[in-house]
């Protein structure tokens, strides 16, 4: 289903709908599944289920983020609820990670492919394109023990400020 494809009689797309319904609400608002499938079926001949709920989320935080600077996340098995500014670290880190798994995967693959069934053009691709993978990797580790190493030093200066205020 195409996001942006009017799918209600309003002309308003899935997306819309959602944002619509939750753009204006404060963090930790909850939007059990049930309601958003019930939002998102009004006026509609078709019955609506949980997948189509759920990328019309997906869907709609990418607008919710960029105008309105809220997200909403999974509460396994109940629906999404909108989170606070403060949770917005936690859900990047979480996506990096994610992230990080699915390029060590692609390598995985890239790494057990039979060379011998590819043409020479194949193969140059599936190599150069293994490096540029294992460089993004690389990457992304190295910054990740940077960036640890930053919030250690930050959590070291507040223990440090905090124990000089108590002296105080």
């Amino acid at each position: 289903m195409n996001a942006f494809k009017a799918s209600h009689p309003d002309g308003r797309s899935d997306r819309q709908v959602i944002f619509d319904a939750v753009h204006e609400d404060e963090p930790d608002a909850v939007y059990p599944y049930d309601e958003l499938i019930a939002l998102l079926a009004e006026d509609l001949e078709v019955e609506v289920e949980r997948p189509r709920a759920q990328a019309a989320v997906r869907s709609a935080n990418r607008t919710l983020l960029e105008e309105r600077k809220r997200y909403l996340r999974v509460v396994p098995g109940q629906g999404y609820r909108m989170i606070r500014s403060d949770e917005h670290l936690t859900v990047a880190i979480k996506r990096r990670q994610t992230a990080q798994k699915n390029i060590k995967e692609g390598l995985r693959v890239l790494r057990h492919t039979d060379l011998s069934e590819l043409s020479g053009t194949q193969r140059q691709l599936h190599e150069g394109y293994m490096l540029t993978q294992v460089g993004v990797l690389q990457f992304m580790q190295h910054s990740e023990k940077k960036q640890s190493a930053q919030q250690d030093a930050i959590d070291s200066l507040k223990t440090r400020v905090e124990q000089l205020e108590t002296k105080t």
